[in-house]
C-alpha cells in the first residue's frame, strides 16, 4: 500500500508539474506578443507625434513665422528641447 501512495504521488507531481510549466510558457508568450504590439503601439505614436510636429513647422512656415519663432513654439507646445526642436525645423526644410 505503501509503495501505491508513493507511485501515486510522484504521478501527481509530475502531473501538477507538467501544468504548471504548460501555464508558465502560455504566459510567457503571451508576454512575448503584448511586448511587441507595445512595440509597435510606440512606433506608431512616435510617427504620429513626428507628423504633428511637421505639420506644425509647415503651418507656421506658411504663415511666414521667423524660424526663432516657431522654434520656441515647437519647443512650448511639444515640450521640445532646443536641439530636438533643431532637428524637427531641419527635417522639414
Amino acid at each position: 500500500m505503501c509503495k501505491e501512495v508513493e507511485e501515486y504521488a510522484k504521478d501527481y507531481a509530475k502531473e501538477y508539474a507538467e501544468d504548471y510549466a504548460k501555464e508558465y510558457r502560455k504566459q510567457a508568450e503571451e508576454a512575448k506578443e503584448n511586448e511587441a504590439k507595445a512595440k509597435e503601439n510606440e512606433a506608431k505614436m512616435k510617427k504620429k507625434f513626428d507628423n504633428m510636429i511637421m505639420n506644425a513647422v509647415k503651418k507656421k512656415r506658411g504663415l511666414k513665422m521667423a524660424e526663432e519663432e516657431i522654434k520656441l513654439f515647437i519647443m512650448d507646445v511639444y515640450d521640445l528641447s532646443e536641439k530636438e526642436a533643431d532637428a524637427y525645423i531641419k527635417r522639414v526644410q
